[in-house]
């Protein structure tokens, strides 16, 4: 089993933060695509004012999160789009609401998910 964070869609997203046009490597963006769509992707969904909150407790933050409150939440919502998208052409996307459970509660979604689909964790 191979665990990819921040895979295809941040990949894709980052085009939209950047303002870079995505036409250029629209074929190489399909080939990812294609190459992960037999991969289970696991979508942890939050609210942004909770990614936020979190973020913002943090004593560290990235370049990006630096940016600040009202840049990072454009960012977010490019993302969600993305996120919409990819779920619209993937076969196999799974969303996590890491609001309403705790961290528990959603590692234990995850590893349901995952025994449904014949992996063990042993």
């Amino acid at each position: 089993m191979t665990v990819c964070d921040r895979g295809v869609i941040s990949l894709i997203s980052w085009f939209d933060y950047l303002g870079v046009p995505r036409e250029p490597c629209e074929r190489l963006l399909k080939g990812l695509m294609d190459y992960h769509s037999n991969a289970l992707t696991v979508v942890c969904a939050a609210d942004f004012d909770t990614c936020w909150k979190r973020i913002s407790s943090r004593s560290e933050q990235s370049r990006k999160e630096k940016l600040g409150r009202d840049v990072n939440s454009k960012y977010f919502a490019m993302y969600e789009a993305n996120v919409l998208r990819y779920a619209e052409t993937a076969a196999d996307v799974v969303f996590v609401d890491t609001v309403g459970l705790d961290l528990a509660e959603s590692t234990s979604q995850v590893v349901q998910v995952l025994q449904s689909r014949g992996l063990s964790l042993s």
